[in-house]
């Protein structure tokens, strides 16, 4: 779950789906996010962040094009496997 205290800014210029990719990636960075973890849905994450659905998903797919994100379908968004 994104950390309670985390609101997306849409005043910055900075894009929504960019804020939150990068507090995603932090997350996962911080350890709130393990290998292989599942993400929050879309949808929870929508609600969460009073963000449209279509931001949630552009943020996620930002870190599926990073190779950070595996999306399994019909299962869901997870943390990438980390190669050692």
């Amino acid at each position: 779950m994104i950390a309670a205290e985390y609101i997306p800014r849409p005043r910055n210029a900075t894009p929504l789906y960019m804020q939150v990719a990068h507090k995603l990636m932090q997350d996962m960075r911080d350890g709130r996010f393990q290998a292989d973890q599942a993400l929050p849905a879309e949808r929870l994450l929508s609600e969460q962040l009073d963000i449209s659905r279509v931001t949630a998903r552009k943020a996620i797919d930002q870190l599926v094009e990073q190779g950070l994100v595996v999306r399994k379908r019909g299962s869901g968004n997870y943390v990438a496997p980390r190669i050692v």
